[in-house]
């Protein structure tokens, strides 16, 4: 049975293949993109695909996301920040935050109550190995990878009793 797929983070990478496979598969895919630009590049080398703009750290956004009636959400979107934490600035780190941590709860936030009312769905949340080992050089990444780790292990249970299942990616 065909699925509505809202993909973050499509532009490129894991999100780009999984959305074209996922199209190709018969689903409807909703593959967004931080910029216009990036989603109307997107649009025209997959037609097969709906592109969109949409920032995940913009609650303009994402608070249309629900709208969009999602089977299946797939927080994909993310920024590596790889730096010694001893001298990182600040304001990389918050953002590495800001995209892999708080724009994946956003985006959950914004389609759990259309789940919830359907009494179905599934949430993929996007981590790493980052998200279990860290290193010299890796820290601004992986401790946004262990706030996933906690985040999705906390949410399956909550969403579980509502027909909604939660999981993770761990590449790497």
């Amino acid at each position: 049975m065909a699925k509505t797929v809202v993909i973050t983070g499509a532009g490129s990478g894991f999100g780009k293949g999984a959305a074209i496979e996922l199209a190709a598969r018969g689903h409807r895919v909703i593959a967004t993109t931080e910029t216009g630009a990036q989603a109307e590049a997107l649009g025209a080398e997959h037609p097969e695909l709906t592109a969109m703009k949409l920032d995940v750290t913009d609650p303009a956004d994402v608070g249309g996301v629900g709208e969009l009636d999602p089977d299946v959400l797939i927080n994909n979107a993310g920024l590596g920040v790889m730096a010694p934490l001893t001298s990182v600035p600040l304001d990389r780190l918050k953002a590495g935050f800001e995209v892999n941590v708080f724009g994946m709860v956003a985006m959950s936030q914004a389609v759990i109550p259309g789940m919830k009312a359907k009494g179905a769905g599934r949430i993929i949340n996007m981590s790493s190995i980052a998200g279990v080992l860290s290193g010299p050089m890796t820290a601004p990444y992986a401790m946004t990878k262990h706030a996933v780790e906690a985040f999705t292990k906390a949410l399956r249970d909550e969403l579980a009793p509502y027909g909604i299942d939660v999981t993770k990616l761990n590449p790497g």
